[in-house]
């Protein structure tokens, strides 16, 4: 029951925490949106990054396939990538979700990223592309975002239609996930609201 140490902190809320492959180093998230590998035992910050949109960083994951990498995620629902050897920016997943990134993990000694969100989703993300890319998607599941107004069975119970105060209507195959669909305007409302606000900053 006492206490090891007392860090001075960084003049901001910290949002989540997490140990890296290294000894003694952890990663913090700050609701600022930086992002500071801190080596513990010496009480030495080794390097900080800042997410561009500036959103509480709520989500962070350290790669263990022996590439330098650490994932974090974004209230806003962005993944970005930070190359540790290089101390830069890696690549970023713009829109992996539609909200808050809740929680990111990679998979031991796999180029594997799983990322959930506040937008009922678990996505999974594969490091196969080129330098600098984005990892693309590899599979994912999901639900409404929102609650369902009507739910009916179709094609003799095999599949359900079902859509919601998401602005999303969906078809879930009850035998195979990958005859999933989704027929969703949400992201039809959010570049009309996005053009709204443009017209506004220019008038």
């Amino acid at each position: 029951m006492k206490k090891v140490n007392e860090f001075r902190g960084w003049n901001a809320a910290i949002c989540c925490c997490v140990s890296s492959p290294a000894l003694d180093v952890v990663a913090v998230g700050c609701s600022d949106g930086k992002i500071h590998v801190h080596n513990i035992l010496r009480d030495i910050e080794i390097v900080s990054f800042t997410h561009s949109t500036k959103d509480p960083v709520t989500a962070l994951s350290f790669s263990t396939d022996g590439q330098p990498l650490l994932a974090s995620g974004g209230s806003c629902g962005v993944i970005t990538i930070w190359n540790l050897e290089t101390k830069r920016f890696h690549s970023v997943i713009k829109e992996a979700h539609d909200c808050s990134i809740v929680s990111l993990h990679f998979f031991a000694r796999e180029p594997v990223l799983m990322s959930s969100s506040a937008d009922n989703s678990i996505k999974m993300w594969i490091f196969d592309t080129s330098e600098g890319d984005p990892p693309r998607l590899l599979r994912f599941r999901s639900g409404h975002s929102a609650p369902p107004l009507c739910i009916k069975f179709y094609a003799n119970g095999r599949h359900i239609l079902c859509a919601g105060q998401d602005r999303a209507f969906r078809l879930f195959s009850v035998i195979q996930d990958q005859q999933s669909r989704e027929l969703s305007q949400r992201h039809v409302s959010k570049s009309k609201e996005s053009q709204s606000q443009g017209s506004r900053n220019k008038t």
